[in-house]
Order: structure tokens, then C-alpha cells, then sequence
């Protein structure tokens, strides 16, 4: 069989029709040029259809074939989003000759990313116009506003990539994050060099710097993420100094934006002011009336829109979002009662206008001021906290929002009256509620694409901050080893390091036994109350990998009434890569200043002062903190650790 010789069916047409063999000399065969006689060239190659096999999967959806004639193009633009949290869309795998990418072709990825799934997620629905409209228009013609839209839209899908499991997706996600991390050095540059040659555009620097700061985010860029929102702050204040036409067009969506990054930056470093006494500088533009207002516009109970609402209330008034966010500021009593009192009933109202959705979820109950609840029967609620059933995963992040809020401020209240009992027990209630969301949104299945944003993508607000301060308002010890357990599960929320809320956490547990007082019950272990507890701020290293928690406790024999009443207890602090991220506990026996004039001559609280004083864009500066912050090498490692 090896001897018989085979017909070749390469050659020219001509050979072929003589039945001669054929050279193959292109572009004519030497066989037909010495034969005198015109060679008719090559056939072309065939091409076969080639049957793929399709993988079956929830989201698929059949079409028709578009070679089909009675097929028409439907020109409606319909993204979907994978089931499995990865991006919308991505490169073809094993590419033939013709679908080879071009060297820009993870750009256009990026911006669909962004334009489809980063830009609805982060900003409100207000705000929606300004960025497709105004930003990704301008985006076309100024590069470095293509760049920071670019590197947002490469950071988020790196981001979940990096969060899936398989080894090839982490492979691909860190190539992405490089990429990211590329255009995002591009648009530092191109800002630096605009603002040094040309009258820039306020509003496009605004937008730029928000993007940079929420790509900072993803990667958990501590000192970055931080430098950009102070940033924006700053310039955001210079513009609506300024009288011009593009204030008071873009004022409005750029502040709502702000709002949300300002929720960020005091979950992550807490605020100065607030340790100091004094009020806060920035104060929002929208007024109490005109928000209130708005919940009445229209009912519109779709979970974006109901978060929207909850955060917008939360940001009506500068005074209350210490009160919120900060663990301390109740026990600086820097406003009124009344104000306090003001905002629940904003809150009340808020619920009773979505009253029917509340009672279709069968949340009623949660949601409403305890009836019949004393200690004893808190010793009986059962921990772990039961889920609640048939609850859409959709709509817990928003009800975790709103009792937290009733938390917080019936804890800063009980406070203010001096541990007034039915305060106390009202924030115990609310904050058992809370736990039960949490443990209905995490033991829920993954979301679909209409969810809100859970683990690496809740960027605006997350499960771990709301576990860590609910935590510093629990009445006994197993409500917090349940926090910290769900705390574990949260994973890490962007800049919010749960692991490190949870190490200190544990530090406040154990001081709390330490630090006895008269036992509440004889057979129930209690927690002091509200106005007795320690208190702690916890501060990030200048380099976001090391962690400082402050510790206070009640000055013996102080009024519980006075302003200043808490005295030094301890110092704890830890590294990530250090004892393997357990803290040194160091106490400041002997020490009987005020707390807050104690914390601000801590070394890291007077350097971030100091660092906080840069409020203008600094190339330099800037650099500086995103290669002192960056993530990229962690990743990394743990990217290359996961092949061995």
C-alpha cells in the first residue's frame, strides 16, 4: 500500500485538466511556462462549516442563524450577564487566522464592560445621563478620559475573574488587572500633563478622578482610593465656587456620586473631625425637604432605585453620617436629640411609603419597634439567626441598609440618655434583624443580573462594614463570634478589609470580658450597656496592609453625661504577612488623657493628617500612593501559589 502513489489535487488548474504533474510554483507553474502555455492558477481554498458543540447553560438563549433569509436583526442592544459573575463579554478562545484580536481589542472589551455593567452598578440612576451622555461621549475625543474609562472597565473584570476558581480564569484575570493597571498609569499621566498646558474642563476631572478612585477600589487600594475621594472633594468645592454653566449642569450628578465615595472613605479611615470635636467642613447641598419629596414622586420598587433612596437619606445631613459610620461619634454628642429623632422619623416614613412592597416580602415584623421585649427575652433569641424564607436575595442588602440605620442611631440615642433601657433593647432588636438579612442574602444562590452588587463588586456599600459596627452593638458574646463568622464569609468588599474589621472585633470581645462590671443577669452573659462600652477606631497603615485599633474605656468615676469621658485602654495593631495576621496588643496603663487628644498624637493618625493636607492633583503624590497600596503583587502571588 506505501508504494502506490496518490493523485495530488494541489496543482493548477491547467496541469490538472492536462493530467500532467504540477510543480506548484506560484504565482505560475514552471511545468505550463515551459510548455508555452497560459497557466490557469490555483484553485481557492475550500472553506468548511465547522459544527461547534454548545454548552448548555441557564442563560443560553436560541436564535435564529443570521445566514437564515427569514432571519431579521434585531437592532435592539440586549447584554446578558453571565450567571457565573464573569464579564459580559471576552476574546474567542483558540482563534482562527481571521478572529486574531487587535492589539486594542481588550480596549473595546473594557468600554463595553463599563458602559453595560461598571457604570450602572456604581453610580446612581440619577447621575446615569452624566456618564453615558457626557463622559463616555467626551471619552472619544480626550484620551486620557478614554484611559480612566478604560482602566475602570479592565479593573472590574479583572476583579471577577480573580474572585472565580478555576486556574485559567485567575490567569486571565491577572493579565487583565496588568492591563488595567497600565491604562490607569496613561490617564494619571494625561491629567497631569492637561492640568500643567490647558484649561481643563472641571466637571471631566471630577469624572476622572471618581473613576480613578472606584479603580482603586477594586484593587483595595487603601492610601489611593482615599487620595482620589479627598481630591475630588476639593475640586468639587472649587467648582461650585464658581458660577459657570457647566455647574450647574453637572453639580448635581457629580455630588451624588461623592456621596456614595464618601460613605467609602469614612468605613475606611475614620474621620478626624469627628475624633476632634469639632463639625464637619463639607457639608451635601440637598436639603432635608427636597429629598423628602422625592420618595413621594413616584413608587418605583425596583431594589437599585430603594437603595438609592436609603443612601440619599443617609446623606441629607453631614452631622448624621458621623453618627452612622463613625463607632465614636455618639459619645461625642456633637448635635441635638432632636436631629437625631428628625431622621428616624425621615426613616419611618421612607418605610411606610414601601409599606405594600414590605408586606409582600413578609418583613413587616423586622422592620417595626419591638413589642414586649425585654432581656429575658433576648436570652431566648436563638444564634445562629434563622434566614428568612422566600426572601429575593434583591432586596436584603436594602433591609439590611434600613435597620442598620435604626441601629446606629438607636444605639447613638440610648447613649445620649445614658443607657435609657428601652433604647437599648430597641437596638438589640434591630440589630438581630440585621443578622438575619445577612444570613438570608449570604445563604441565598448567586444573583441574578438584576441583583445588587454582593462580595468583590459591593463597592458603594457592603455586608462588612454594617457586621463590623453592628458588632460594637451587640449585647452578648455569641452575637459577635456569629459576626465574625459571617464576617468571614463576606470576603473583601473593595477597600473594606473584613478580615481586618474581624481581627478587631475580636480584641473589642475580649476586653469587654475583661473589663467586668455588675452582671446584668445572673445566668445570661451581657455586655455592659451602651454608654459604658469600650470604644475603638481602627485606622489603615499609610500602605493599607497594616491595621491600628484604638481602644478607651470609661474614665472611673466620670459622669457618663460629659462630653469627654473615655481615657486610653490599649493598642492593637497587625499585618496581613506578620504572625500570620495576629494582633500586638499593647496596653497604655497609667495614661488618664482624653481619648480623642490621645488618638490624634498617635504616629499614624498625625501622618495621615499630614498626608490629608496634599488636596490638589500631584503626579508625583499620586504614583506614590498607588504603588504603595497596589495589590498586584498579592495577586499575584496568589495567582502563581494556586499552580503548586
Amino acid at each position: 500500500m506505501n508504494g502506490i502513489k496518490r493523485r495530488s489535487r494541489t496543482g493548477c488548474l491547467t496541469c490538472r485538466a492536462r493530467r500532467v504533474k504540477c510543480d506548484e510554483r506560484k504565482p505560475m507553474c514552471e511545468r505550463c511556462e515551459f510548455a508555452n502555455v497560459e497557466c490557469a492558477g490555483y484553485p481557492e481554498k475550500r472553506s468548511l462549516a465547522v459544527r461547534r458543540s454548545m454548552r448548555h447553560s441557564s442563560s443560553t438563549t436560541t436564535t435564529a442563524s443570521a445566514s437564515d433569509p427569514g432571519h431579521q436583526r434585531d437592532a435592539t442592544i440586549r447584554p446578558q450577564v453571565r450567571l457565573d459573575g464573569l464579564p459580559l463579554i471576552a476574546l474567542p478562545n483558540n482563534p482562527t487566522s481571521l478572529q486574531l484580536p487587535h492589539a486594542r481589542a481588550r480596549d473595546v472589551l473594557a468600554f463595553h464592560q463599563f458602559l453595560f455593567r461598571t457604570m450602572p452598578m456604581l453610580f446612581p440612576p440619577a447621575s446615569l445621563s452624566f456618564w453615558r451622555d457626557y463622559v463616555c461621549q467626551e471619552a472619544w475625543g480626550i484620551e486620557y478620559v478614554f484611559d480612566a474609562v478604560v482602566a475602570l472597565g479592565c479593573m472590574h473584570r479583572a476583579t471577577l475573574l480573580l474572585s472565580q476558581q478555576t486556574e485559567s480564569d485567575r490567569d486571565h484575570g491577572f493579565d487583565t488587572k496588568v492591563i488595567a493597571v497600565q491604562m490607569y498609569s496613561n490617564a494619571l499621566k494625561g491629567v497631569s500633563d492637561s492640568l500643567a498646558c490647558t484649561q481643563i474642563s472641571m466637571a471631566l476631572l471630577l469624572a476622572v478622578l471618581i473613576l480613578f478612585a472606584y479603580t482603586e477600589s477594586f484593587d483595595g487600594n487603601v492610601p489611593a482610593t482615599i487620595r482620589h475621594i479627598h481630591m475630588a472633594n476639593h475640586y468639587f468645592r472649587a467648582m461650585c465656587s464658581s458660577s459657570t454653566p457647566e455647574t450647574e449642569q453637572f453639580k448635581t450628578p457629580i455630588e451624588l456620586c461623592l456621596h456614595d465615595l464618601d460613605i467609602i472613605r469614612r468605613v475606611t479611615l475614620p474621620d478626624l473631625k469627628v475624633i476632634r470635636m469639632i463639625s464637619p467642613l463639607y457639608r451635601p447641598s440637598i436639603i432635608p425637604s427636597d429629598a423628602s419629596a422625592s420618595l413621594h414622586e413616584s413608587l418605583d420598587f425596583s431594589p437599585k432605585h430603594l437603595l438609592q433612596q436609603l443612601l440619599d437619606i443617609g446623606s441629607m445631613d453631614s452631622d448624621i453620617k458621623p453618627l452612622i459610620w463613625c463607632p465614636v461619634a455618639a459619645h461625642r454628642r456633637l448635635m441635638p436629640e432632636e436631629r437625631i429623632v428628625g431622621f428616624l422619623k425621615q426613616l419611618k416614613e421612607w418605610k411606610n411609603t414601601n409599606g405594600i412592597l414590605f408586606h409582600k416580602l413578609g418583613v413587616d415584623e423586622a422592620l417595626s419597634e419591638p413589642i414586649n421585649f425585654d432581656l429575658a427575652t433576648l436570652a431566648n433569641i436563638s444564634i445562629p439567626p434563622p434566614p428568612h424564607a422566600n426572601l429575593p436575595r434583591d432586596f436584603c442588602l436594602i433591609l439590611v441598609l434600613y435597620v442598620f440605620y435604626r441601629t446606629r442611631l438607636s444605639w447613638a440615642l440610648s447613649i445620649y440618655n445614658g443607657g435609657e433601657s428601652d433604647l437599648e433593647l430597641e437596638t438589640y432588636h434591630f440589630t438581630y434583624q440585621l443578622l438575619r438579612f445577612v444570613t438570608t442574602a449570604l445563604d441565598s444562590p448567586r444573583p441574578s443580573s438584576d441583583d445588587l452588587p454582593f462580595g468583590c463588586e459591593a463597592l458603594r456599600v457592603g455586608l462588612s462594614p454594617i457586621l463590623f459596627l453592628a458588632g460594637q452593638s451587640c449585647p452578648r458574646p455569641t452575637w459577635l463570634r456569629w459576626i465574625l463568622f459571617e464576617l468571614d464569609r463576606s470576603g473583601r468588599e473593595g477597600v473594606c478589609n473584613s478580615k481586618a474589621f474581624a481581627t478587631s472585633l475580636e480584641v473589642l470581645s475580649t476586653l469587654e470580658k475583661r473589663v467586668r462590671r455588675e452582671p446584668r443577669r445572673p445566668d445570661v452573659e451581657y455586655f455592659t450597656p451602651p454608654h459604658q462600652r469600650i470604644i475603638s477606631v481602627i485606622f489603615p497603615g499609610l500602605n493599607g496592609r497594616g491595621y491600628v485599633t484604638y481602644y478607651a474605656q470609661i474614665r472611673p468615676g466620670e459622669q457618663i453625661d460629659s462630653q469627654e469621658s473615655h481615657i486610653p485602654l490599649c493598642i492593637a495593631s497587625w499585618a496581613s504577612s506578620a504572625n500570620g495576621g495576629r494582633p500586638a496588643v499593647t496596653t497604655c496603663d497609667g495614661t488618664d488623657v482624653p481619648f480623642s487628644e490621645w488618638v490624634m498624637d498617635r504616629p499614624l493618625v498625625k501622618e495621615w493628617a499630614q498626608w490629608l493636607t496634599f488636596s490638589e492633583f500631584d503626579l508625583t503624590q499620586t504614583l506614590h500612593d498607588h504603588i504603595n497600596g497596589s495589590r498586584l503583587l498579592v495577586d499575584r502571588d496568589k495567582v502563581a501559589g494556586s499552580k503548586w
